[in-house]
């Protein structure tokens, strides 16, 4: 159990601030507080070769829970060999690469580069079965949640249920990449009772890759700050401009909304729901 610590300040180089890497099997990371670092906050690894057996060379059942991530960035990483800032914007508060059974739970992860990646970057390898509910997850500037290999020669993301997060204005580089990054290699995952409101790019969803497949998106709120007929989704490399566009043209979220969830004082960071939210039950702590 690594548990009650803050770490900051951290030049990390190619390293992380907290690493469960390999033959690592049923683990905790609790109620720690990792910010002003330059690289990763807390990286869950599988397929580095630290275990001469594969069925053992990944992090696997682990619990990531009630942590307070904030203010990593690669920028100013000396390791990228660039002057600084670099503007790589690749360090997320909390990133799973090739790990598997893992619950990340209840954690506050905001201001980074990426605020929860799953993904794999080994080749035939895969993120699986990972659990990642009751999240907070706002303000990071390339992406809320990414997940899958940064292209097609990479791994994958497979068999994962993301539910009961709250991600709310991302993509702060008005890059596109929207409230969730679904990359390459990303199959049967389920989506659900998710919030996930845009910033000014008005990107909700980013899908570019065709061959991801068998993934369930429904019972989430949408909502953009900008009229309805503005907010966008792309999936399957399609834009589909209004949440009706996006329904009938993706065939996902039969059962979602698209509404304003009202937080209590979003400019203050409060991001639970007003009495008369028609959001209840859906987003960050709201079945508890």
């Amino acid at each position: 159990m690594i548990k009650d610590n803050e770490l900051y300040d951290l030049v990390l180089g190619s390293s992380e601030s907290l690493a469960v890497n390999g033959n690592v099997d049923t683990f905790a990371i609790l109620d720690n507080t990792i910010h002003d670092s330059d690289n990763i906050g807390i990286d869950l690894i599988g397929y580095e070769g630290t275990s001469e057996d594969d069925t053992y060379d990944q992090a696997r059942n682990g619990i990531v829970r009630g942590n307070e991530i904030y203010n990593i960035s690669s920028n100013l990483n000396p390791s990228y060999g660039t002057n600084l800032p670099n503007d790589s914007n690749s360090a997320g508060g909390i990133y799973v690469d090739g790990g598997k059974n893992h619950i990340i739970d209840h954690n506050r992860v905001y201001r980074n580069d990426i605020g929860i990646e799953i993904a794999s970057e080994h080749a035939g390898r895969s993120t699986s079965n990972i659990t990642l509910q009751d999240n907070l997850i706002f303000h990071n500037r390339l992406t809320g949640i990414a997940m899958g290999g940064y292209d097609e020669e990479r791994g994958s993301t497979e068999g994962s249920t993301i539910m009961y997060n709250t991600i709310v204005d991302n993509d702060l580089l008005d890059a596109g990449n929207g409230q969730l990054f679904m990359q390459a290699q990303t199959k049967n995952n389920t989506f659900k009772r998710n919030i996930l409101v845009s910033n000014s790019s008005d990107v909700l969803i980013y899908n570019e890759y065709t061959s991801n497949s068998g993934n369930v998106f429904d019972h989430n709120v949408y909502y953009s700050p900008a009229p309805q007929e503005d907010a966008l989704w792309i999936w399957k490399n399609r834009e589909y401009a209004g949440f009706t566009s996006y329904v009938e043209g993706s065939g996902n979220d039969a059962h979602s909304m698209y509404v304003n969830p009202k937080f209590t004082d979003d400019a203050n960071e409060d991001f639970t729901l007003q009495a008369s939210s028609p959001a209840k039950g859906y987003g960050f702590m709201s079945h508890e």
